[in-house]
């Protein structure tokens, strides 16, 4: 059985390694995985990362820039990863704000969140009319 010393040198280096990982960055783009996570819409494997960085109180950076000055909102909206920015902006606090070396914004965030709450909307009237007291094939007959 592992002394007590052990077990913290082995979670003392785990915490490095994720650490590291998690910062890394990609030799040419200087992407982090957090950018291609991001772009490429995997939103369950990011939450599942950030989530284990909190578990071991790490910080991990979600407003981390890359080439260009992107972070990974930029890039997630860029590609239209509407999950990937709810994840970033409510669960883990992005800023919606941080701008790019050429200083714009995250591309179309505001058009993904007002397309967000107009298909929300839609959504809800269209319940609302089906709910009605009549059907459609009595609206049709009156």
């Amino acid at each position: 059985m592992p002394s007590a010393a052990q077990r913290r040198s082995v979670l003392q280096r785990q915490q490095e390694t994720t650490e590291r990982s998690a910062s890394a960055r990609d030799f040419i783009s200087g992407y982090t995985v957090l950018h291609w996570l991001a772009k490429n819409g995997q939103d369950e494997t990011l939450f599942k990362l950030l989530s284990y960085a909190q578990t071991l109180d790490l910080h991990v950076n979600v407003n981390v820039r890359g080439s260009g000055g992107l972070t990974p909102l930029h890039l997630a909206s860029m590609h239209g990863q509407y999950m990937v920015i709810k994840l970033l902006v409510g669960a883990f606090g992005a800023n919606v704000d941080t701008m790019d070396y050429n200083g714009k914004r995250a591309p179309n965030l505001y058009g993904i969140w007002i397309k967000l709450i107009k298909t929300k909307i839609l959504r809800k009237l269209r319940h609302i009319c089906r709910a009605g007291p009549y059907s459609s094939k009595q609206r049709a007959e009156s």
